[in-house]
């Protein structure tokens, strides 16, 4: 029976030869009933036809790698819009959308931000707010989204 952290690496190259990229992977145990998420992204969002392609990808090496012994049902899908925001592969992928940060200000107490990603460089976040323009170190977010204007 191969682990989740075993089985990840593979399955996330699998999806980079199809054009997709592994968000994130989920193992939830549910008594008899257990589930494997699988979170999918690409630069031009995701489609249905997009996580048909990504589950049969996974279905296969997760066959050949008899994952979990015991009856799961595997889905895949977008993390979606309100997805939490944490590495700089995240705020890579959302340069020229607005934000909701909360981070952490100069005396240690946390603050909120709400702002257009101008740039992300060298772990850096350029903000532009109603107000002013922000350059925000990485390590001081301690949440981000993207903020949904109606």
């Amino acid at each position: 029976m191969a682990k989740l952290d075993k089985i990840e690496p593979v399955i996330e190259k699998a999806l980079l030869d199809i054009g997709l990229e592994l968000y994130e992977m989920k193992f939830v145990k549910a008594g008899k009933h257990s589930v494997l998420r699988v979170f999918i992204e690409n630069d031009e969002g995701i489609t249905v036809e997009d996580c048909k392609r990504a589950s049969r990808a996974a279905s296969e090496i997760l066959d050949e790698t008899d994952f979990h012994s015991d009856r799961y049902t595997l889905e895949v899908s977008s993390p979606g819009i309100d997805r939490p925001l944490t590495t700089s592969k995240d705020f890579a992928r959302v340069v020229g959308k607005n934000l909701r940060l909360r981070v952490e200000n100069e005396s240690g107490k946390a603050g909120k931000i709400i702002g257009k990603l101008i740039k992300f460089e060298d772990d850096i976040l350029k903000i532009e707010t109603k107000k002013e323009k922000l350059n925000i170190k990485l390590d001081k977010i301690l949440s981000g989204k993207i903020e949904i204007i109606f």
